[in-house]
């Protein structure tokens, strides 16, 4: 039976994880866990050990100490949405957003 503690863990890593538009199968693949791995952890069935917490924090852009904010009010700025995006790019990919961003300001200064 799950405790208070792995379902306020397991909430808060599913309001992560929605907030980066991921899915359960689709973050299982970036963190190497099944779907229903996933859902274990984010229904408070199953506990991940530290170096799982350090995966899922990664790969959703935030500390991992963020994982264990349970108060926190869901985000729905979409630099929030953006930062847990770019949290799960890969190193390639992360040089042609800063190259765009880059474009986008340089056109914003133009103007």
């Amino acid at each position: 039976m799950a405790d208070q503690f792995s379902k306020k863990l397991g909430a808060r890593i599913r309001e992560l994880r929605l907030q980066a538009n991921l899915t359960q199968e689709r973050f299982g693949d970036l963190v190497g866990k099944t779907p229903v791995a996933i859902s274990g952890i984010e229904n408070g069935h199953t506990m991940p050990s530290v170096a799982t917490l350090r995966v899922f924090a990664r790969k959703l852009g935030v500390r991992v100490s963020d994982l264990f904010d349970f108060e926190s009010k869901p985000q729905g700025s979409a630099s929030a949405k953006l930062n847990a995006k770019i949290g799960i790019l890969r190193k390639g990919e992360l040089e042609t957003v800063d190259l765009v961003v880059d474009a986008l300001l340089t056109k914003r200064t133009k103007k």
